[in-house]
């Protein structure tokens, strides 16, 4: 079976910066958290994209069944398992494992036969158990080894015949000489030669704690002294002989616990490739379940998922931003699900309300895309229809950099110039979604206006599909006129309630929004001084029409 085999995965024009511009990177290593074993972190380290629709729908039908399994288990059997993987390592340079290392190894594997039975208990679906199919079953050959250590992770004397009897023998060398140290003991501490009545080990050697001042009364080998020097460790001459037996005994059984352990060593080895697999294997079904759990937290959908990104237009019916809902669950808040489509347009163009959700949007429509990309279900209606862009690309935030001594409109110039670049370089462009927060919002607003419109004429003419964020009337404008002729771009805008003065975050279609600047800053706490003067200029109201212009203000409590 295949199964296990990592997916195909393309090469996808989505740089880290776009990543972090539209948050992918934070829900990646979010579902990086989730994973409960190295393997599934490792399984999630690699490329995520996805090549093909089959691919992704595979994925997203597995991401779903986890989900699903979820609400009524846990993979809790998962966290137990160990990495064991530099232990494999190991054995493949003809290196000798330990025995903790040979017992971590067979308790691993006895775990991997646990999970296909513990998701068949769960009712797992065939998705899922199509990630598993291809375990094999170590039950038998782990327990083999497993048998042969006790609970400490010592070998056990029937791991082996030659061992029990290397054991055997060495134990009634050392049965003889521990009763003759204790008649030996009894004769000397009469004599007030011992500086306590006991043997013990000395590089093991078996010795007596003999006085200093008595050492000349014993015969023998000095094996180490006391701290204050009071007390010699001495194995006397009488036992020489039988110290070396025993010694020559307990090399034998070293040598015969070596045996053991290269031969489990040479049986995990004769399986290894079978192992590697087995641990790929809990490493994507680790990384789904980390993937479904996301999936619960979202209520996340599949969607509907086209190859052609030229053929079929993006919609997003009821969509939430992923990490808004994640907020929400902490929040206990709502979140406001809207609907995007492109409807055959190429570019949409949205308005509004400064702090009214527009990038929000924006960010969101990206990220979503990038989500099916990787075969991530989204917080939106199974309705909605994602095509396959070949890369995203976003140009989100103030990009003003000290370092690189540039101002506001500098960076944005120059980061505007890198996606232009990325666009030409992509075959002209075609199959890209390119994603522009308040373009050229950061210099005067005609010029502003001008460079905005014809970038975006020419992104638009190079093939990419576009979204924009804007309050450049020269942008609103060029939309405006294109949605009316059913042209290149489309008009949307973030609805604002003038009754409560403040933004709805519903996204409305067909036309274009205000940005109720000096209503946004009156509700950041903004003097009501600035605010009258600000409104009186707006209006174009001279200094001799300001008294009255201030009574009608108060009259309509404004």
């Amino acid at each position: 079976m295949t199964s296990c085999m990592s997916p195909h995965h393309s090469s996808y024009e989505f740089s880290k910066r776009t990543q972090s511009a539209i948050g992918f990177d934070l829900l990646w290593n979010q579902i990086h958290g989730n994973c409960l074993t190295s393997y599934g972190r490792a399984y999630i380290e690699e490329d995520p994209f996805l090549s093909t629709v089959e691919a992704i729908e595979i994925k997203m039908e597995q991401v779903l069944a986890a989900k699903e399994w979820l609400k009524n288990a846990s993979p809790a059997l998962l966290g137990s398992v160990q990495e064991i993987r530099d232990f494999l390592n190991t054995a493949q340079k003809a290196e000798i494992l330990s025995a903790v290392d040979l017992k971590e190894v067979a308790h691993t594997l006895l775990l991997l036969s646990r999970i296909q039975p513990a998701l068949k208990a769960g009712r797992a679906s065939a998705e899922l158990m199509g990630i598993v199919d291809s375990l094999h079953d170590w039950h038998d050959f782990a327990l083999a080894i497993v048998r042969c250590f006790d609970e400490h992770g010592h070998l056990l004397s029937n791991a082996s015949p030659g061992l029990k009897i290397a054991r055997e023998q060495a134990f009634e060398l050392q049965e003889r000489m521990r009763t003759k140290m204790t008649r030996l003991i009894e004769a000397l501490d009469e004599q007030g030669i011992l500086q306590d009545p006991y043997f013990t080990l000395r590089n093991e050697r078996y010795v007596l704690p003999i006085r200093s001042g008595a050492m000349g009364q014993v015969e023998g080998i000095v094996h180490d002294t006391s701290q204050t020097g009071h007390t010699l460790f001495v194995e006397p001459s009488a036992n020489l002989n039988l110290g070396n037996k025993i010694a020559v005994a307990l090399g034998e059984v070293k040598v015969e616990e070596n045996k053991v352990l290269k031969e489990l060593t040479q049986t995990i080895l004769s399986r290894v490739d079978e192992i590697f697999l087995d641990l790929e294997c809990v490493g994507q079904l680790d990384a789904t379940f980390a993937q479904g759990h996301l999936a619960l937290q979202l209520d996340a959908q599949k969607p509907i998922v086209k190859q052609d990104a030229k053929t079929h237009s993006l919609y997003l019916k009821d969509a939430r931003h992923p990490h808004l809902v994640l907020q929400a669950l902490d929040d206990n808040t709502q979140v406001i699900a809207n609907s995007i489509s492109f409807a055959g347009a190429q570019g949409l163009v949205l308005s509004g309300p400064n702090a009214g959700g527009k990038t929000v949007v924006l960010k969101m429509v990206g990220l979503m895309v990038a989500m099916v990309k990787a075969g991530l279900p989204i917080p939106a209606s199974a309705e909605s229809q994602i095509p396959l862009f070949d890369g995203v690309i976003a140009m989100v935030g103030d990009g003003q950099s000290i370092e690189n001594a540039m101002s506001t409109f500098s960076a944005e110039a120059s980061a505007l110039k890198e996606v232009l670049d990325s666009v030409v370089k992509a075959k002209g462009g075609q199959n890209l979604l390119v994603l522009l927060d308040e373009l050229f919002a950061g210099t005067d607003a005609q010029e502003g206006g001008a460079l905005a419109r014809a970038s975006l004429e020419y992104l638009s003419d190079a093939g990419a599909s576009l979204m924009v964020t804007t309050h450049l009337e020269a942008v609103k404008r060029m939309a405006a006129e294109s949605d009316a002729s059913r042209g290149t771009f489309k008009s949307m805008f973030m609805a604002y309630n003038p009754e409560t003065n403040q933004p709805t975050f519903h996204l409305h279609t067909d036309g274009t929004g205000q940005s109720y600047a000096i209503q946004t800053a009156e509700n950041m706490g903004v003097p009501q001084r600035i605010l009258r003067k600000a409104l009186m200029y707006f209006h174009g109201v001279t200094a001799g029409q300001e008294r009255s212009f201030n009574t009608l203000l108060e009259e309509k409590d404004v």
